[in-house]
């Protein structure tokens, strides 16, 4: 029995090995197209961090929040970032750095960064709705 198989031989085989490559592909495609997402998506969440924490300075500032509850806020911010990383040695809570988030890795480190990004915007959301709730009443 010879080995080479001819389309005619297992139609079926030659399909999956089509589909499979086909799927290779597609699936390079997905994880370069996800590294590209995840790398905008950490340049975003940069950016949101920072919107919460200039939002979280103006309510210190209009004295809605203490300093020390404002800094307990973006702790806590970092701090479910961290959780999602694999660093738990890490003591206390930390500053992410961009390598934290080009380190994460492939499709679940891009879902990582979307679910952050979204959850940033909801804090970033509450923090206005406080902001605008403070404004109001002076």
């Amino acid at each position: 029995m010879h080995h080479t198989m001819s389309e005619t031989d297992n139609p079926l085989a030659n399909w999956a090995q089509k589909a499979f490559y086909f799927g290779m592909g597609l699936a390079a495609v997905a994880a370069d197209n996800a590294a590209k997402v995840a790398g905008k998506a950490g340049i975003r969440l940069i950016e949101l961090r920072k919107q919460v924490q200039a939002l979280v300075d103006e309510l210190v500032e209009r004295g809605a929040m203490t300093a020390e509850e404002a800094r307990a806020y973006m702790d806590a911010i970092a701090a479910n970032a961290n959780r999602k990383g694999e660093d738990r040695q890490t003591a206390g809570p930390r500053k992410i750095t961009i390598d934290d988030i080009s380190n994460a890795e492939g499709e679940s480190g891009t879902a990582i960064e979307l679910s952050e990004a979204a959850r940033l915007r909801q804090k970033i959301a509450e923090l206005q709705a406080e902001l605008d709730r403070i404004k109001g009443k002076s």
